[in-house]
């Protein structure tokens, strides 16, 4: 199991995240993206698909 973390410095809003996984991202007024807390520790596999999806390398894990 991996956390995500999501750098709003780097986000671009662009949603791919959200796509992959809904119930894991919300995005803020700005549409900036942001963990879900208590949702953001995924399985591996998830985790790191989304951060290989992220255009802007905005999204990292770490172990839960």
């Amino acid at each position: 199991m991996k956390r995500i973390l999501i750098d709003g410095d780097l986000c671009q809003g662009t949603g791919e995240c959200a796509a992959l996984s809904p119930a894991t991202v919300t995005f803020d007024a700005t549409g900036i993206a942001e963990a879900v807390a208590g949702h953001d520790v995924l399985d591996d596999d998830l985790a790191d698909r989304l951060v290989a999806t992220c255009p802007s390398m905005a999204i990292t894990t770490h172990p839960a």
